[in-house]
């Protein structure tokens, strides 16, 4: 079984769909990644990647984001980023990702501004609802190596 380097939690939240990445999203785990955004923009027209846990990204990842993103596109929904830390920030500049996306300085921005309703007192326990598991001692919302959503 591979070492995931990046982790992953999955959300509903006000219709739109709010996948955490945190960790380091690299040529290991970019095509796994892609799949589960993909899947989550099949399940809902908004996906709201947060990255403020994301402390590494290189080229694959974000071609993982890119192909999301045209994957959303193409069903007629949105695929948005939130929270990048400098360095995920610097290689979308690099690679010249950063003005395709819509990319927001925080998670209750995103989904706020792609249409969704965050009342003040629920903006405030965003962090909360989006706490990311341990991944020594929880299990993964959704399975990395087979893409399978808990309960499907």
């Amino acid at each position: 079984m591979p070492v995931l380097s990046v982790d992953l939690a999955i959300s509903d939240y006000g219709g739109q769909v709010v996948v955490a990445l945190r960790g380091e999203l690299d040529v290991m785990d970019a095509e796994a990644v892609a799949a589960a955004l993909t899947a989550a923009a099949d399940r809902a027209n908004v996906v709201v990647v947060d990255l403020a846990g994301l402390t590494f990204i290189d080229a694959s990842g974000v071609a993982a984001l890119v192909r999301a993103r045209r994957h959303a596109r193409h069903r007629g929904g949105a695929l948005v980023l939130a929270s990048p830390q400098r360095q995920v920030r610097r290689v979308l500049a690099l690679t010249r990702q950063a003005a395709a996306f819509s990319l927001h300085a925080g998670l209750a921005e995103a989904i706020g501004g792609m249409g969704g309703s965050v009342p003040v007192a629920a903006a405030a326990a965003l962090p909360a609802l989006l706490t990311l598991r341990d991944p020594a001692s929880d299990p993964p919302a959704v399975s990395l190596k087979t893409g399978t959503w808990p309960g499907a």
